[in-house]
């Protein structure tokens, strides 16, 4: 399958947690959406989402999964009660590409979102740098408010994909 990262899997550390496989990806354009921070969380925050805007778009990492790693990334992300499997198309490199993005179902959609996680936020802006995302869609990202994690196990526990391990 080919997935439209575009939020916290941007990161390959974060993505081989759920689809251990992965190597790298391919930057790529999704016009006609942008992303926000609305998908409640049962932590107490939002998480990253995209919703159609017509003159908006979303930077992003195309990745192909693995089929028999499919079911790991579609756990992470809450399919199908949390997020639906959409199929758009995004550009990379001038070429148009389908593939699957991960979009939250309405039920799950914040009509007044509070602010994500400050390492959630780091997910996202550390995977978006790895990736050579344009830095102004990076700066525009880092702008998001973000809240404290009152669970500083967890922090410490999602900050750690980010250090490397032994060779």
């Amino acid at each position: 399958m080919v997935y439209f990262a575009y939020g916290s899997n941007l990161g390959v550390p974060r993505l081989r947690k759920r689809c251990p496989s992965v190597v790298s990806g391919r930057p790529a354009l999704l016009k006609g959406w942008q992303i926000v921070f609305n998908k409640k969380s049962s932590d107490g925050s939002s998480k990253a989402n995209i919703q159609p805007h017509e003159s908006a778009a979303v930077w992003g990492v195309v990745f192909d999964i693995r089929p028999d790693e499919l079911e790991g990334l579609r756990k992470a992300e809450g399919f199908p009660t949390h997020y639906e499997e959409r199929t758009v198309v995004v550009v990379s490199a001038d070429e148009e590409i389908k593939a699957v993005a991960y979009v939250a179902c309405p039920k799950w959609v914040a009509t007044h979102p509070v602010p994500p996680y400050d390492w959630y936020l780091e997910h996202v802006l550390r995977g978006a740098g790895a990736c050579d995302l344009p830095d102004d869609y990076i700066a525009a990202l880092a702008a998001t408010d973000v809240q404290t994690d009152p669970d500083s196990a967890r922090t410490a526990r999602e900050r750690s994909v980010w250090i490397p391990g032994p060779a």
